[in-house]
């Protein structure tokens, strides 16, 4: 998140997440007409096939989680997928979960790239793989016992990440099938799903099951952004300067300028729709850096930037 005093910046995910809006599919009957947008541009018509074009009225992700005993979260690349996922994470983790009105949970984040490759090679339940997976990566905590006390007692909350990243069509199938076979034994006891996936790919193995709804993350509106924005500049100087008033002045003004960057110019408005690119957008503008307003300019650029600062924290350089 850039560097002082030869150090790396870091944010504390709480201090900059902005909750994201989502439209759930509708069955027939319920739809109303809308022009969906993704990225900051108009769905073409092979997403509108991908996502469906029965889409209901903008929801807080976090209501339809609250609503529904689980949920598939579709949306663009940067749409805030893995970020929701990892908030959700962090809150239940604190014991902070209290907002998203669904009690105290253990939260169980899974990446399904790596349940897919581990089914590839043998026959594996998911809670079975998730203890595992966390075992291997030298998490010392009881993983096996706490997920399955947890699901015994309603309180789980699975996290599953990232359908789309299970590159094989046929080895997607699986995975789907072993995840909506956990769903319908453990659904009942009260436990909550979040399963996420990019558009792409993602109706070729779509589950059909009562209780999981499916919904489409939209584009951050003007409010949003301005939230965003605002809690970004604060949280980057504040950790860059601590708590002082400089600190202050500075963060109003980058706040000011970023904004003012992004009213001006349509092109920087549609990129400022998608968090990921937002964030780009704001980590450039706070190196000095004048914004693109294309999306091949806009990596390229970033591309081009990052490895200097990358390169400003290694030791002696």
């Amino acid at each position: 998140m850039g560097v002082t005093d030869r150090l790396p910046l870091q944010l504390r995910l709480t201090d900059v997440y902005v909750p994201l809006k989502a439209r759930r599919e509708l069955p027939l009957g319920e739809t109303w007409e809308c022009e969906a947008r993704l990225a900051g541009k108009k769905l073409t018509p092979d997403e509108a096939a991908e996502i469906g074009a029965r889409l209901g009225q903008p929801k807080p992700v976090a209501d339809l989680l609250r609503e529904h005993p689980g949920v598939i979260l579709v949306g663009d690349p940067g749409a805030g997928r893995t970020t929701f996922l990892k908030y959700l994470t962090l809150r239940f983790a604190e014991g902070e979960g209290g907002e998203f009105g669904i009690g105290k949970r253990l939260p169980v984040l899974v990446p399904l790239s790596a349940y897919g490759t581990a089914l590839a090679t043998r026959e594996v339940r998911l809670d079975e793989f998730t203890a595992d997976y966390y075992r291997e990566r030298g998490v010392d905590a009881p993983v096996r016992e706490l997920v399955h006390e947890a699901l015994g007692a309603g309180t789980a909350l699975l996290l599953l990440d990232g359908l789309d990243e299970v590159r094989e069509l046929a080895q997607r199938e699986v995975v789907v099938k072993r995840v909506v076979d956990f769903y319908l034994a453990h659904r009942k006891a009260g436990n909550k799903f979040v399963l996420t996936s990019r558009i792409v790919g993602y109706r070729e193995v779509r589950p059909t099951v009562e209780g999981l709804v499916e919904c489409t993350l939209l584009d951050f509106d003007d409010e949003e952004i301005e939230a965003f924005v605002g809690t970004w500049t604060r949280a980057i100087e504040k950790t860059a300067r601590g708590e002082t008033r400089i600190a202050e002045g500075d963060a109003q003004r980058e706040r000011e300028e970023l904004l003012d960057a992004v009213r001006r110019n349509p092109g920087v408005r549609g990129l400022a729709a998608n968090p990921l690119l937002l964030t780009i957008l704001a980590l450039m503008k706070r190196q000095g850096i004048v914004l693109p307003d294309r999306r091949v300019e806009l990596y390229a650029k970033y591309v081009e930037v990052r490895p200097r600062s990358l390169r400003r924290r290694e030791p002696g350089a």
